[in-house]
């Protein structure tokens, strides 16, 4: 589950338990109305009235709603990259096959997503241009991460991690499988997994391809 306690705010930072509990309500309160009304429809007053909290403390720690999803966005790379990470330490990854690692990826990040559901405002950080610059930063990080993960399962390959590079590619790849399956079958478990099975292989050859 996403940990709202390793949020990252646009304004002042909380240093007392009270103003910590007050921006995890603000964040909770909204994760939760996304899903429920989507983001579009959304705005800081409802977020301020189901969080329980006046509106000047929502504002006293995010410019505008924009901020908010940008930190509910962090939090989501955050628990992406620290699974890239930790799949990268993994003393077993020398004696896999890529077929065997791309499942991991792909079961792993599909399940987080089925833990978290639905995160909207994912879809909508990646739609919206005044949003595109605040979580660049965020997916830059990812890449890097899952750039870590390609090369130490390949370290004779060269992995670049820019735009329109192979890591770029494979990424982008591997979140629209788990994204696509949490969306089309989100309240259907074996359908889900179905998909991820047969999307798996033409990923593997994907990744061969462009590498």
């Amino acid at each position: 589950m996403i940990d709202l306690d390793k949020y990252q705010t646009s304004k002042k930072i909380p240093t007392q338990a009270r103003s910590k509990e007050t921006v995890r309500q603000i964040l909770l309160a909204a994760a939760r109305l996304f899903a429920d009304k989507g983001v579009a429809s959304v705005t800081t007053n409802d977020i301020a009235d189901s969080a329980g909290v006046p509106i000047g403390s929502v504002y006293s720690y995010f410019d505008d709603k924009n901020a908010i999803i940008a930190s509910l966005f962090e939090l989501y790379k955050s628990d992406l990259i620290h699974t890239m990470d930790d799949l990268s330490t993994n003393p077993l990854l020398p004696r896999m096959n890529r077929f065997e690692v791309a499942t991991i990826i792909i079961n792993t990040w599909s399940y987080y997503l089925q833990q978290n559901h639905p995160l909207s405002y994912v879809l909508f950080a990646r739609s919206e241009p005044a949003l595109q610059d605040m979580v660049l930063e965020q997916l830059g990080r990812l890449q890097v991460s899952f750039c870590k993960l390609l090369h130490t399962k390949s370290p004779n390959r060269v992995h670049d991690n820019g735009p329109g590079s192979p890591c770029h590619l494979i990424l982008q790849q591997g979140m629209s499988i788990a994204e696509t399956s949490e969306l089309l079958y989100r309240d259907n478990p074996i359908a889900r997994q179905k998909f991820i099975d047969m999307s798996i292989p033409p990923y593997c050859k994907f990744v061969e391809a462009i590498k």
